[in-house]
């Protein structure tokens, strides 16, 4: 896998000349006269070569069971596909104002591409760029469709993005159907996380808001988070809800119109009542202003990796359940509303961000349970 310019003296080259199709790890140990040593461990990849040829051009299915593939060929010589894969929405088939809704990761092409509501009446773009395990990514080949995406095509109405395919760029325009983006977020892979990837709030203030224009009446709301500390206590100081956008807290919105900012949410912070709890209570959002629902909060230790949440909102009754991974912590909070069209809902996160301080999201599905007033 290697070669060394010498086996003794002050300095060495490391030179890499992998003949096989994956990279590998090579142990290097060096040790002085008095016995001491030290063992570097070298990633030594293979010498890539270029992308594989295009040899069918990509074409785009039309819908099927809500979902749209795209097909092409590549001359990979025996070699696995790794093409990077990106669907965008466009306004007509000439690719107007194209906006990126899902892209491929881990090596694994989005050849398949799951129709949401934000895709009814847009024209889907697949861009493909060829690559496989020896190749950096070829140039970008285009396929549009030539109609757009019907309501009926969309098979349904619940919204639960897989964070693999997410687009975590910031975007901060309203779209029906679409997802804003506000703020810095990653996404993150791990065992613990739901489908294994999630997605990480990378700046305090940042939201991930799901925009609903359509009436709609009963809704619902699960989440599952991975907090960064593990204790409960969830963020990196204490504070209270008076002190407004300064204080370390977060919000799970339902029942919410994120252009107006306002609906329901649930809110929680970090207390000086306790290291390891959370506040949480029922909030009522105004314009961005946001007050307390009732009286009624909790403190508990239910924030831990993973903390699983359902908030529905039924009739005029919203209603919070959490539960953990980890221990027996529960809590419930329930509150009267005013019913509303509202359809949208979101997550806002004010925490502190480095490393071991934030929060993944690894699961955010919004359902209507109730088929005569979901939206359409």
């Amino acid at each position: 896998m290697i070669t060394l310019s010498r086996a003794t003296g002050e300095d060495v080259v490391v030179t890499g000349r992998n003949a096989t199709t994956q990279p590998q790890y090579v142990p290097v140990k060096a040790t002085a006269a008095n016995g001491f040593y030290v063992t570097a461990h070298i990633f030594v990849e293979p010498k890539y070569i270029d992308p594989p040829a295009v040899t069918s051009a990509p074409t785009l299915s039309s819908p099927i069971d809500g979902t749209v593939s795209v097909n092409y060929a590549l001359d990979l010589g025996g070699r696995e596909d790794r093409s990077l894969i990106s669907w965008s929405v466009c306004d007509d088939a000439a690719g107007t104002n194209p906006r990126e809704v899902a892209v491929s990761r881990g090596n694994l092409p989005l050849k398949t591409y799951t129709l949401t509501p934000g895709d009814v009446g847009k024209c889907l773009k697949a861009s493909v760029q060829p690559k496989h395990e020896l190749s950096d990514p070829g140039a970008v080949v285009d396929v549009i469709a030539t109609k757009p995406i019907a309501a009926s095509d969309v098979k349904s109405l619940e919204v639960s993005p897989n964070f693999r395919n997410f687009v975590a760029t910031e975007n901060p325009s309203y779209v029906s159907g679409l997802w804003t983006v506000l703020g810095t977020w990653s996404i993150v892979t791990g065992d613990n996380l739901i489908n294994g990837y999630g997605i990480r709030a990378g700046s305090q203030g940042a939201s991930l808001l799901y925009q609903q224009d359509a009436k709609c009446g009963d809704m619902q709301v699960d989440l599952v988070m991975s907090p960064e500390k593990t204790d409960g206590m969830g963020f990196g100081s204490p504070g209270s809800p008076e002190e407004g956008d300064r204080i370390q807290k977060s919000d799970v919105f339902i029942k919410y119109d994120p252009r107006s900012k306002t609906g329901y949410s649930l809110r929680y912070w970090r207390t000086t009542q306790s290291a390891q709890k959370c506040m949480y209570q029922l909030y009522k959002i105004e314009n961005g202003v946001g007050s307390p629902l009732n009286d009624r909060q909790v403190l508990s230790g239910v924030f831990k990796p993973n903390t699983r949440m359902t908030l529905k909102v039924i009739g005029n009754t919203f209603t919070v359940s959490a539960s953990n991974d980890v221990d027996q912590e529960i809590f419930s909070l329930e509150g009267a509303v005013t019913p509303s069209h509202f359809g949208g809902a979101g997550v806002y996160w004010s925490g502190s961000v480095p490393r071991g301080n934030s929060n993944v999201y690894s699961l955010f599905r919004i359902a209507y349970p109730n088929p005569s007033v979901a939206p359409r």
